[in-house]
């Protein structure tokens, strides 16, 4: 399954994301089925639920490129849960920015967007001080998130701080860091 989410991260970078959410779709409904129907050790349990909150955050951003605006913020939401149930808190707050950004690139909400993607930086500010801590290239992607966010809501000095932010985080990354999780937005 993980070898599939790595193809599917990677095919997301050359075929445009409506045209994937078919194939994304049936994964994450063959990963949830799996979970729903088979028997594992609880470390196994928590990695097929890290793959499904990838699968779902991928499902959100393709199904979005597909039109379905709904249907995508469900799919982030169910990856977030799948995140916190399989304790990966850095991936559920790099969830939590991607629904972030899902909203200010939908226009509709974006007072709701600064709010989402600032509430999931403040969780990786918490998690600073853990085994737990995301990577500085993780960091860079949740600022540049809520730069957009703040820059849809018409607020620019604090899209100016976020751009900042994240400019220093990345300066801070080595090439030992791993890639965040999902499409990269």
């Amino acid at each position: 399954m993980q070898a599939r989410l790595r193809y599917l991260h990677h095919a997301d970078d050359f075929v445009a994301g409506g045209d994937l959410h078919a194939t994304i779709q049936d994964e994450l409904a063959g990963a949830a089925s799996l979970l729903h129907t088979s028997r594992f050790t609880d470390t196994t349990g928590r990695a097929l639920l890290r793959v499904l909150a990838e699968l779902a955050e991928l499902a959100g951003w393709s199904t979005a490129d597909a039109g379905y605006t709904r249907t995508a913020e469900h799919y982030y939401l169910h990856g977030i849960q799948a995140a916190h149930v399989a304790n990966a808190q850095v991936l559920a707050a790099h969830l939590v920015s991607s629904l972030g950004y899902h909203l200010a690139e939908t226009g509709t909400a974006p007072h709701e967007a600064v709010l989402v993607t600032r509430s999931a930086l403040a969780r990786i500010d918490e998690l600073a001080a853990t085994d737990d801590a995301a990577t500085p290239s993780v960091r860079a992607l949740l600022h540049a998130r809520t730069a957009w966010a703040h820059t849809v809501a018409c607020e620019p000095s604090h899209a100016a701080e976020q751009i900042h932010r994240a400019e220093d985080a990345y300066a801070h990354r080595s090439s030992a860091d791993p890639d965040p999780p999902g499409p990269t937005g």
